[in-house]
């Protein structure tokens, strides 16, 4: 068993580019054998296949690649393969604004908890209020589900949260110490708010 942390590279035009939505994968067949690479490339192309419903939500000049994908234990790089997703929206939203899927697993505190900031959009996912489209906001989620379907579904591989092992102990360092013991957790369910994020890094 091994786990994977997996950069998806989202390159545009403008401040910030590239943005990176770092995923984690688990993988559950011998270290170094091809069936490893063989499951790193499914879980990869669910993402892939996340990204692709969702193209219509990037500006045209967007493209959403595989970065290099490492084991987090040891800095191990494999090289499996994803078909660059490029944007067909149009127009271009403030590149700051991100709508957020948080992922949740079987723990509910923050260790258990992940964020993936989705943009840079284009004009036609906001309504006239400034907040996300209600086909904006449909179209992500029903991504989102299927993204968690075929997780759930991959056996004991999935794509999960890279978070703490144990809760941190009240009264100590903060931040936390990076070489605290981590554990991956399965995601298990999203939540979307009708609400736009801010990343501060893509600004216009």
């Amino acid at each position: 068993m091994a786990i994977f942390r997996v950069p998806i590279l989202v390159t545009f035009p403008g401040a910030g580019s590239p943005g990176v939505n770092v995923w984690h994968i688990r993988t559950i067949a011998d270290p170094l054998a091809a069936g490893e690479l063989s499951q790193a490339n499914s879980l990869i192309g669910y993402l892939r296949t996340f990204y692709d419903a969702i193209k219509v939500y990037y500006p045209a000049a967007t493209t959403i690649s595989l970065g290099t994908v490492t084991e987090e234990l040891t800095s191990r790089e494999i090289v499996p393969t994803m078909a660059i997703v490029s944007g067909i929206g149009t127009g271009s939203a403030p590149q700051m604004l991100s709508l957020v899927i948080t992922w949740k697993t079987s723990v509910a505190s923050r260790r258990g908890r992940g964020r993936t900031f989705l943009g840079p959009h284009p004009t036609n996912c906001m309504q006239s209020d400034g907040t996300p489209s209600t086909t904006f906001l449909t179209d992500v989620n029903n991504a989102a589900a299927a993204l968690l379907t075929s997780s759930t579904g991959f056996g004991n591989g999935a794509i999960g949260i890279w978070g703490y092992d144990s809760p941190k102990i009240a009264g100590k360092e903060n931040p936390r110490n990076p070489l605290d013991a981590r554990v991956l957790r399965d995601i298990t369910g999203k939540n979307i708010r009708d609400l736009f994020g801010v990343l501060r890094s893509r600004r216009d």
